[in-house]
Formats: structure tokens, sequence, C-alpha cells
């Protein structure tokens, strides 16, 4: 590059490609060619001043980022790379070699990374308002105000414009109390945004501090909600505040469910812990869209989430699976009727605790009413898990299994027991034999158990299960996250 280069006059493309040479690595290693090529390269400031690539200068130590800018003696800089928030030095030494020599910049051209917005306050803009006799090109990207997408991350102050009613994607997030007004404030514009497709948010505190943030959101039919909420603290919420929450969530659950009534569905109701999970129904299909996990701080706290039961009926209609968990105390009648009413269920999955559970709140049968007609598969897991001593307990095994079961026998009686989930070493099921047409599907340690006439024996490295199409174990996810989303939807 040589003094008469205009970069203003070059081409997009070859400014770009010039750039992704990175051409002060090869400046850097022309000098090392020979004693020669090094004494031209070091006299030429020019050459040093219009290579300054921040992605070339990322090094723990300041000595090399220093030497570079000693060679560019008082030639015109241009300044091009990406400033990650990982790299707290490189971020520093960009702040003040633009602050310092700002009369002296020809091209800046630089991208604060979109998952470190926080960078924003961390570098000394003034700079800004002096004039600059020699500047070409100026491009400094911090998303806005073409962003699509945001992350809020670490702001501290008010995010404000008209570029915020292009956000299709945005990130809010509350790691700590200085970041509060902006989130804040953030919330009370989203009205503004109508172009919004998803919304994140992280926040770790109570369940009254996400009741207020999420209250201050109004979602239209569709709207995905995608949450983990954990409680922090060890103070309690009014019944009010329950009420309040409960209804909160309804709204998001109705107004996602009417529009896209699942097929799968995963239930869990532990004693700290409520999940309602939309699942995947075929392994090619779409991921889970809608996703709410709670870790109360106190069992009551858990019952006011059972706004699900609540729900029109008709969302569920199409629901084929469901994997539910219920401990005693966290079900309540409104669940139970909400599993009894679902006539297109065709295969349901529970651990061994929940069918105890379950067989211990069957309803009565009526003449005129089949209560899950389509059941045809129970999955059950965990016995060894639940039930310690399955020689003493044998009795305490085998008698949910034949509440549940017989009382299918007077509906439409059950199909398929999926028992592959449970593995070897169960005690004897003998009992299963009474039940005269029922498949039972096992994993067994390769022997015959002479006493099951309807117990199916396999090598213990085969895994026998149902199609797969109604078995979802083979193809379930797990997600691991701290935030919800939202989408689709006007705000």
């Amino acid at each position: 590059m040589d003094d008469d280069y205009e970069f203003d006059s070059a081409p997009p493309e070859e400014v770009g490609y010039l750039w992704e040479l990175r051409a002060l690595n090869a400046l850097r290693f022309s000098s090392q060619v020979c004693a020669v090529w090094r004494a031209i390269i070091l006299k030429s400031s020019t050459l040093w001043a219009s290579v300054l690539d921040l992605e070339c200068l990322n090094q723990i130590n300041e000595d090399w980022r220093n030497e570079v800018l000693r060679r560019t003696g008082q030639a015109l800089l241009s300044l091009r790379g990406l400033i990650d928030g990982e790299n707290e030095k490189i971020r520093s030494w960009f702040s003040s070699v633009v602050a310092e020599n700002w009369d002296r910049i020809q091209q800046l051209d630089v991208t604060l990374s979109p998952a470190t917005d926080h960078n924003c306050q961390a570098v000394s803009w003034m700079f800004l308002v002096q004039p600059s006799k020699y500047l070409r090109r100026f491009c400094l990207n911090i998303r806005p105000p073409t962003s699509t997408a945001i992350c809020t991350q670490g702001i501290t102050y008010p995010l404000q414009g008209p570029w915020l009613s292009q956000l299709r994607q945005l990130s809010l997030s509350q790691p700590n109390p200085r970041s509060i007004p902006s989130t804040y404030h953030l919330l009370d514009i989203l009205r503004t945004m109508p172009l919004l497709e998803s919304l994140q948010l992280t926040i770790r505190e109570n369940l009254l501090s996400f009741y207020i943030l999420l209250h201050c959101i109004h979602p239209g039919d569709g709207c995905c909600l995608f949450v983990e909420a954990a409680d922090d603290s060890q103070g309690t919420i009014p019944f009010d505040g329950l009420e309040n929450m409960q209804d909160l969530m309804f709204m998001w659950s109705s107004g996602y469910f009417k529009v896209h009534p699942p097929k799968a569905l995963r239930i869990h109701m532990k004693q700290l812990e409520y999940r309602i999970i939309e699942l995947p129904f075929h392994p090619a299909g779409p991921q889970t869209r809608f996703y709410s996990s709670f870790r109360p701080a106190a069992t009551e706290h858990a019952r006011a989430l059972h706004h699900f039961a609540s729900l029109d009926q008709s969302f569920f209609q199409s629901l084929t699976y469901l994997d539910i968990e219920a401990s005693p105390d966290n079900a309540n009648d409104s669940v139970f009727r909400f599993l009894f009413d679902l006539d297109g269920l065709e295969v349901s999955s529970m651990p061994f605790s929940t069918l105890q559970f379950l067989s211990s709140h069957l309803p009565p049968r009526d003449k005129d009413y089949i209560t899950l007609p389509s059941l045809q598969t129970l999955t059950v897991r965990n016995i060894k898990q639940e039930v310690p001593n399955l020689g003493a307990d044998a009795f305490n095994v085998a008698s949910p299994f034949t509440k549940f079961l017989t009382w299918r026998q007077g509906e439409v009686p059950l199909k398929n027991l999926d028992l592959t989930e449970c593995g070897s070493g169960l005690p004897n099921m003998g009992f299963l034999d009474t039940f005269t047409g029922l498949n039972v599907i096992w994993t067994g340690p390769g022997r015959k158990e002479e006493s099951y006439s309807h117990w199916m024996t396999f090598p213990a490295d085969k895994h026998i299960s149902i199609d797969p199409l109604l078995k979802f174990g083979a193809f379930d996810i797990v997600l691991v996250v701290e935030s919800f989303k939202f989408f689709k939807g006007p705000v």
C-alpha cells in the first residue's frame, strides 16, 4: 500500500478483500524474510499505519500492540476489526489509541461484539465530538440503526431511538442491580417494536420479580413463552400475588396453545419444581416452542402455577403423547380432571411414583362416558429408584399396576405396558398374567422368567420398544436454559 491509495475510492469488495488477507500478519512475516526486506518495511510507517487490524492485535500482553503503533510513526491510521468483550485489554487499547490519535485516523471500521454490548459504556466516545481533518471512512457497528437483534446484558444506560422499532430479536437480562433501570426502561417501550419475533429474558430473583417483568408485556395470539425461573429468595408470595401470577401464565399459555395445539407435552410437578414443555412430535419436526420451568421456594408457589389445568380443553384435542410427573404435595383435583379429559391421548409416560399417586385418584366408571378412550400405551419408569427394597415391597409394586389396569379393563383395555426404561432386576411381575391381551415390553437380563406368560425377554444388549412415533424416549430433548423467549406476535 502506498501513500496514494484511496480507501474511500476503492470498491467495497476490494477493501474487504484486502482486510481478509490479514495484511498486518503478512507485513510482519514479510519483515522477517531477510535483512533487506526488514529494513525497507520498518522504514515505511505508512505500511504499518494502513493495516491496523484489531483481530491481529488481541495478544494477552501489550508489547506487540505498542510496537505496531510505534512503527506507524505519524502516518494516517486505518483501524479495523472486532472488539470482543472477552478481551478487556484490546478494548482498552482501542479506546486510548482512538482518543489520542483521532486527528490521524483516515479509516475507522469497528464492530462491537453483539454478545458484549456493555462495551458501549466501557469505551470513551468523547473523541466523536472532535473535528477530524483526515477521516475518510467511518463505520462503528453497535448493531443499531440497522440492527435486527440486540442483547442488553450489562448495559446500565437507557436504550432509546427509532432503530428500536426495527428489532426482530431482543435479549433482556438482569444480571445485577445496575442493569435494572435499563431493563425496565426497555420494557416500557416494547410497544414500539411491531416487528419483534423473539424476546429472551434472563432473571435470577424471586417469582414476583418475574411476574412484574412479564406483566409489562402484552402478547398477541401465538406468542411463544420460553422461561426458566428459579426463586432465589427465602420470602413468601402473598396470595393475591399467586393469583395474579396464575392469571398471567394462563394468558400466555392460552394465547399460544389456541394457535399451536400441541401433539406432545411434558408436565412435571415435583415438590419444588414445575415444568410444562411442548415436545417435538417427530425428530425431523420443529424443536420445542413452548417451555416453562419454575423452581419455586415454597410448595404453595408451585400450586399457583397449575394454570394449564384451567385452559380450554379444545386446545389439547391433538395431544397424543403426555409425559406427566406429579407428587401428592404438588397436584390437585384440577390436574386430574385435566388428565382424564384428554380424549385424544394415545401414549402416557410417567415414573412409578406418579402411577402410585394416580391409581389412588381414578375416576369412577360412567356408562355414558369413556375416560381416556384413545389411550393404548403406558410407559412406566424408575421402579427400582423409587422402591428401594423390591423384594420386601413386591406388593407395593403390584398394587398400582393392578388398580390402573383393572380400571382400564372397565373402560378401553390397555394394549401396551412399556417397562423398557425400568431396566432389569424387577420383582416378580407374574400378576400381569391376569390381564389378557396386554403386551408387556421389557429389556431383560437375557434369561426367561418362567412365571411370566406375557413377559417378553430379550438379550441385554437389545432395546425393544414400541413404534418410535409413539415413544418419545428415543429423541427426547433436555433444555438447560436461563431465559425465556417469545416468538411471533404483536407486543
